[in-house]
C-alpha cells in the first residue's frame, strides 16, 4: 500500500504557507460578517454598559481580526512566488527577500537563511491569532444577545 505524501521540498512548504493564507481570506469574511452585526446590534439595541463595552470589545477584536487578515494578504503572493521557485534557486530568493525586508523592519540582516518551515511555522502563527480573533469577535455579540433577550423576556 502506498501513501501519497506531499514531498519535503521547499516548493511544498511554500505551497503550504499559500494554503494557509488562504484560509485567513474564510476568516477574515467571517470577521466581517460579525462586524457587521455587531454594528447593527449596537443601533437596535439600546446600549446599556454590559452590552456597550461587550460591543466594544467585539470592534477591537475586529480591528486586531483585520491586522491579521492584512497580514497573511501581504504574505499570500511573497508564498506563491516562493512555490513557483526552483528548489535549488530558493535560498538565494529567500536571502535576497530578507536582504529587502531587514531595512523595512529597522533590523541588520545578519546573512543567516531562515528556513521555509520557520516561514510556515509564522504564517500559521499569524493564523492562529487570526482564528483567536474571531472567535473572541463571536463572543462578544453571543453576550450582548444573549443579555438583551434576557432583559427582554425578564
Amino acid at each position: 500500500m502506498s501513501e501519497n505524501i506531499l514531498p519535503h521540498t521547499p516548493s511544498a512548504h511554500a505551497l503550504v504557507g499559500v494554503s494557509l493564507c488562504e484560509a485567513g481570506r474564510t476568516i477574515d469574511d467571517w470577521s466581517r460578517a460579525l462586524f457587521l452585526a455587531a454594528l447593527l446590534s449596537g443601533l437596535w439595541i439600546a446600549s446599556p454598559p454590559p452590552n456597550f463595552f461587550a460591543l466594544a470589545a467585539g470592534v477591537v477584536f475586529a480591528g486586531f481580526e483585520a491586522w491579521h487578515a492584512l497580514r497573511l494578504a501581504f504574505d499570500r503572493p511573497i508564498f506563491a512566488a516562493w512555490a513557483r521557485c526552483d528548489d535549488d534557486a530558493l535560498p538565494e530568493v529567500l536571502r535576497g527577500f530578507d536582504a529587502v525586508l531587514a531595512p523595512q523592519q529597522g533590523t541588520a540582516g545578519d546573512g543567516t537563511l531562515r528556513p521555509l518551515s520557520a516561514r510556515v511555522a509564522g504564517v500559521r502563527r499569524l493564523l492562529l491569532c487570526q482564528a483567536v480573533c474571531l472567535g473572541g469577535q463571536a463572543a462578544s455579540l453571543v453576550f450582548v444577545w444573549s443579555e438583551y433577550f434576557l432583559r427582554a423576556h425578564a
